[in-house]
């Protein structure tokens, strides 16, 4: 019997041997693991998800055009530090540096790129303060000619305007608050000797009718005032007061919850229909209730805000000061904005304010982009966009340069400003998506 040659018999085992050695390679490789040369190690690898509104933008990765725009997965990507930039013609540019981990996703696709557009002047006058309804069909601003001072309603949906004269001159900037169904403002201002209210009714052609001197707030689309003995129900129809007395001892109720101070102190203590035999001392404060959200009692004291969660057996006070509350919310949170002098707080009324600006100018107004990932805001000369994403700082986006802000409102995808460009007083229109 002739014996197998020596190549012959060997070859199986050399083809054993290499299948040994690139079988487990191929395995790593195929599960995403990579030779990291800045690291001088094997780990395995990451991806990126890079999407935008609009999309069909260019991608630049490390300013390396990618070959497909957004959206965009990129699988097996070596972990690192890598800058992301996104362009579309007629937008503003987004960039940030973005850290890529090991088996991990990192996401760059809650991008907005705002148009680039000039802004456009309306016929509504020169107005001050703005605000929108929350249907976002009816804008609301101030306007004073001479000795006299009017709300201005335009409507959006048929395009015409309305306007009606309060009974005094405002001297002070005013607040303009909606009701929840859109159908009501409260104006207040701050004068030598309080606050001056007046309640306008616009479902048909505006009414406004003075409001007696009380701390008012909206519950929904009720108007309640507080004075010192009692609290008012407003009629948002007539503008009539209906007044109901305190309970003895209390200084304001809400639902099933009042406030009343210890006798003989100036602790106030927070009780509840639930356990009347024990309440919670507030902080120092002249503490009145302000609204409620799905889990959270809010509270005011001036520009100190306060929130506890009443059903917790020791309640824990969350506090942040501010103007007022501009809220936005989903199915899960709600969240609000405040500003103060050149400070800009974001507040979940569950945690701590977080700061989210510090500008040495003044900040007329912020407002919520409508999708809660960006604010709009003002200094006194120019109006831009924040978008709310931590990483590698926040990007600012400036998107009108103006002489002088006095207000903004968002309505339809439009910013409305209302200040002086080109050494014309008025309102402007800012188009952005």
């Amino acid at each position: 019997m002739q014996k197998t040659p020596l190549p012959r018999r060997i070859l199986p085992w050399i083809f054993m041997l290499i299948f040994l050695v690139v079988a487990p390679a191929l395995v790593f490789y195929t599960a995403g693991y990579r030779w990291n040369p800045k690291k001088e190690k094997v780990e395995r690898q990451g991806t990126m998800i890079v999407d935008s509104t609009p999309q069909d933008a260019k991608i630049f990765i490390n300013d390396k055009l990618q070959s497909k725009t957004t959206p965009l997965t990129m699988q097996n990507v070596t972990p690192g530090r890598y800058t992301i930039r996104i362009e579309k013609d007629g937008y503003s540019t987004w960039q940030k540096q973005l850290e890529v981990f090991p088996e991990l996703v990192t996401f760059a696709n809650n991008v907005r790129l705002w148009k680039k557009s000039e802004p456009v002047k309306t016929d509504l006058g020169a107005l001050t303060q703005l605000s929108t309804s929350p249907n976002e069909k009816l804008l609301a601003g101030i306007q004073t000619s001479g000795t006299s001072t009017s709300l201005v309603i335009w409507n959006d949906v048929d395009q015409t305007f309305q306007t009606a004269r309060l009974a005094q001159n405002l001297t002070a900037p005013a607040a303009l608050t909606w009701s929840e169904d859109s159908r009501a403002i409260l104006i207040e201002t701050l004068t030598a000797t309080g606050t001056s209210a007046w309640l306008a009714n616009v479902r048909n052609q505006p009414k406004i009718f003075p409001l007696p001197a009380a701390d008012y707030h909206w519950t929904g689309s009720d108007l309640i005032g507080l004075t010192a003995q009692a609290w008012l129900e407003i009629n948002s129809t007539a503008g009539s007061a209906v007044k109901q007395s305190l309970g003895s001892g209390r200084v304001d109720e809400f639902e099933n919850y009042w406030l009343q101070y210890v006798t003989g102190t100036t602790d106030l203590v927070l009780f509840s229909d639930r356990f009347q035999s024990r309440g919670l001392i507030l902080p120092a404060g002249q503490w009145r209730f302000y609204t409620q959200t799905k889990t959270r009692l809010i509270l005011r004291d001036h520009t100190d805000w306060l929130s506890l969660d009443p059903r917790a057996d020791q309640p824990v006070i969350f506090k942040v000061t501010g103007d007022y509350l501009r809220a936005w919310s989903d199915r899960q949170t709600e969240r609000f904005l405040l500003k103060h002098d050149g400070e800009i707080w974001s507040w979940n009324p569950a945690a701590q304010p977080e700061l989210i600006l510090r500008d040495s100018r003044r900040v007329p107004n912020v407002i919520w982009h409508t999708y809660g990932e960006d604010v709009i805001l003002s200094t006194d000369t120019q109006v831009a966009m924040l978008n709310l994403d931590q990483r590698d700082g926040r990007l600012r986006t400036p998107l009108a340069e103006f002489e002088r802000v006095n207000d903004l409102a968002l309505m339809n995808k439009k910013i409305y400003v209302a200040g002086t460009r080109d050494n014309q007083s008025g309102v402007w229109t800012i188009e952005i998506e």
